[in-house]
């Protein structure tokens, strides 16, 4: 039986609150119009959030990784007050400076619904929090788009532009869904997600690489659950056509031809023939959910099936995207920083 996941509104007018049910089920009593925000985990939150608000000023405390995309994103040009947002509270991993976030007198605080401890340090300490699903979506970034902005105009009593988005992003899905649903001519691809202590992590099943893979002709080489440590044993077993590497670390195409930390890919299929990309970072990092979404299904379509999306103008859809959802005119540099993202927005 297909779960279904709802919000649940009661209005309490003398008590100016209101219950809200989030993606973990729990019931939170809150204001009854959210007005100062906190996010603690969940780092697409805060960019979608500016993005669904069209504003930063409810925005009082967002993660040092979250801060660390948007000094090297659009969104800091489109809202550039978004890099005075406090951090301080963030003490790295998924410890909480509890001190420091009472001290910002939040309505509410949103967290990434898987993250217990979060929950559990914000319960604990009396702060409304409210719960930012992922897997209970599938792990599909569309859905989980949808989703949250859903949440977010429930608990801030508004409507968004942000829905005209996500209404694009699924008409995209439909017209690359057609050109793709009956492949059988697949490229094999792997995602790089991290690099830490010397080693790459790979996004396998149960994860954003399974639904953008699929979804834009490819198959997804990595057949484990979640996100896994891959040895290089591992990739040349694999030898996949396409790496693709996120914005969750510094590593860039070039730096695969030549041996990292002693791994020498050179002579995996995709570094040989010149496939490795780096995911792009518009309003925030494409990989996992954000406003740039029907961007990213352009962009993984072109590169994993060139020959049926060669017509597919990447810049001319990209101009158009941010003329018409943020009435923005990207300048050429603008443009390429999107496409071609700095080192230093993946060092988190």
């Amino acid at each position: 039986m297909k779960k279904v996941f709802f919000i649940l509104i009661i209005s309490f007018s003398f008590l100016n609150s209101k219950i809200v049910v989030d993606h973990n089920q729990n019931e939170i009593e809150i204001d009854d119009r959210v007005k100062r925000v906190i996010v603690t985990s969940g780092y697409p939150i805060p960019s979608i959030f500016a993005v669904f608000d069209g504003t930063t000023k409810h925005l009082v405390g967002i993660p040092k990784s979250s801060m660390l995309a948007a000094k090297h994103s659009l969104l800091a040009k489109i809202y550039p007050d978004v890099v005075n947002i406090n951090t301080a509270y963030d003490s790295g991993g998924n410890s909480l400076n509890i001190e420091e976030i009472l001290k910002l007198k939040p309505d509410a605080v949103f967290y990434y619904a898987d993250n217990k401890i979060n929950k559990e340090q914000l319960t604990n300490a009396k702060i409304p929090n409210v719960g930012f699903g992922a897997s209970i979506f599938n792990n599909n970034p569309l859905k989980v788009f949808d989703e949250w902005i859903k949440l977010m105009g429930e608990l801030t009593n508004k409507n968004s532009q942000a829905q005209k988005i996500i209404d694009f992003a699924y008409e995209t899905e439909a017209k690359i869904l057609e050109k793709t649903k009956n492949l059988k001519d697949r490229p094999v691809a792997l995602i790089i997600m991290h690099h830490r202590d010397g080693k790459f992590t790979v996004n396998g099943k149960n994860h954003y690489s399974q639904y953008w893979l699929d979804t834009t002709g490819a198959i997804n080489g990595a057949k484990h659950n979640g996100v896994k440590e891959m040895n290089l044993e591992e990739f040349y077993k694999i030898n996949p056509d396409i790496i693709y590497i996120t914005n969750f670390n510094p590593f860039m195409p070039e730096d695969f031809n030549k041996p990292i930390n002693g791994l020498d890919f050179t002579k995996i299929k995709a570094v040989k023939n010149g496939k490795v990309y780096k995911f792009p970072l518009g309003m925030y990092r494409w990989y996992p959910p954000s406003s740039d979404a029907p961007l990213a299904l352009m962009w993984l379509a072109k590169h994993n099936q060139p020959e049926i999306f060669k017509d597919l103008d990447m810049k001319k859809e990209t101009l158009n995207f941010y003329k018409k959802f943020f009435g923005l005119d990207l300048a050429e540099d603008e443009l390429n920083s999107i496409f071609n993202p700095s080192r230093e927005a993946g060092n988190i």
